[in-house]
């Protein structure tokens, strides 16, 4: 199997049994259905909001699914949601998601931003952020 570098996930295709198999039932039709039952929700513009970001998100890593076998993800987007819905479509392909910390967050400043919601395992700096991130 031929190794990667760099790939740009909104270019690759989709195949057409993922297409089958959980776009269509899940992201389109599941998810439609409960945005619909919802509409009358005062809450109908938030659970709008939360699908099209988690779809957003979602669907380049089913198209990662689509065209490689992946066993584990490896990301550095500490700040954005993003990597909840990477999770879970890791997570129901069968991979492994994992959060690397790029820089040093001890400070006060930067020490509640991150967010390692759903990850699988966390690669930190050391104990200096460990301590920093556990509010020590």
């Amino acid at each position: 199997m031929p190794k990667y570098n760099h790939v740009d996930l909104w270019k690759q295709p989709i195949s057409v049994s993922n297409f089958k198999r959980r776009i269509l039932p899940l992201y389109i039709l599941k998810c439609g259905w409960i945005l619909l039952k919802n509409i009358n929700s005062p809450y109908f513009s938030l659970y709008t909001s939360l699908f099209l970001h988690f779809i957003y998100k979602a669907i380049p890593f089913e198209q990662l699914y689509s065209n490689f076998d992946v066993k584990a993800v490896l990301s550095k987007d500490l700040y954005s949601p993003s990597h909840i819905a990477e999770t879970v479509v890791c997570h129901a392909h069968g991979g492994k998601y994992y959060m690397i910390q790029l820089s040093d967050m001890s400070i006060d400043r930067d020490r509640h931003f991150p967010a390692f919601l759903g990850c699988d395992g966390y690669f930190v700096w050391g104990e200096k952020h460990i301590i920093g991130n556990e509010g020590g």
